[in-house]
């Protein structure tokens, strides 16, 4: 049977939300106590974090359908706060592919954790905290993390064009700063239109880059801005790239308003992969 031959938490957890839908409560029960059995057993971060986004859409069920779902609370905040812990060490040297996968973990964890107001909110946000003070975690990860609580305002603008400049000091390594910068800002380019002071540690960083470099982290950058409409992207761009103030000198050209339009363009295109790379 399909119970027999799930061995993880999200897979368990999906299988008690199908039989609460379909109204078949022994088979729910059967499937409940394979899942608490597995999350006595359970210390891999990543599937601890995975359990917990279909574990919300049971209690959400419950709560509309008024079924007693205390247990399944219950248990929701023992692998939410088992994940916490876990992620500390767990967001270490991970390859690019299970950066990626711990990346997606912790932004859906984080919705269902905020979905049922649980009461694990503040181990949760404690790990993220220690995630991205460590310097070991992997730069994706902890560029999430820290996407995480700004979005959430538990660190501030100033404190978020802190950590930023920190991560994208010339100290560090440029895949590491690029891994960090993916995590933070992939999807969020939108922020940068409004949040003048982390626009600008983000124009620093990237004005720093060699040509070579540059050219090899354009598809970074279509990645961080690809949710944006043409009008936001060029909001940014101007604001970015030509109509504001800066401390640095910039030559003044003649007939500007003349070639502007065409190098916007130029530039736009380039951010959304219309333009080779050679």
């Amino acid at each position: 049977s399909r119970l027999q031959e799930a061995r993880r938490l999200s897979a368990l957890s999906s299988l008690v939300f199908e039989a609460l839908t379909a109204q078949l409560p022994d088979a729910a029960a059967r499937a409940s106590e394979a899942l608490e059995h597995r999350a006595g057993q359970a210390t891999d971060c990543l599937e601890l974090l995975c359990a917990l986004p279909p574990i919300a859409d049971v209690l959400r069920y419950g709560k509309a359908r008024q079924v007693d779902t205390g247990q399944m609370a219950a248990l929701f905040d023992r692998i939410a706060v088992g994940g916490s812990i876990a992620l500390h060490h767990g967001a270490r040297g991970l390859d690019e592919e299970a950066a990626a996968m711990l990346r997606e973990a912790i932004r859906e964890a984080d919705r269902a954790i905020l979905l049922i107001e649980s009461p694990s909110i503040e181990a949760w946000l404690e790990s993220l905290r220690q995630v991205i003070g460590d310097d070991q975690a992997t730069p994706l990860v902890a560029g999430q993390a820290a996407r995480v609580l700004y979005e959430g305002e538990h660190i501030n603008s100033e404190n978020a064009v802190g950590l930023l400049a920190k991560k994208l000091s010339p100290g560090t390594t440029t895949s590491d700063a690029a891994g960090f910068f993916e995590g933070f800002l992939e999807g969020a380019g939108i922020r940068l239109i409004h949040d003048k002071k982390l626009r600008q540690c983000v124009s620093q960083w990237i004005t720093a880059l060699d040509e070579n470099t540059f050219v090899e982290s354009l598809p970074l950058f279509r990645r961080v801005f690809s949710n944006m409409d043409r009008m936001e992207r060029r909001r940014l761009l101007e604001a970015v790239l030509g109509r504001q103030t800066s401390q640095t000198g910039y030559q003044v050209v003649e007939g500007v308003d003349e070639i502007w339009p065409e190098h916007m363009q130029r530039i736009s295109s380039i951010l959304k992969g219309e333009v080779s790379n050679g």
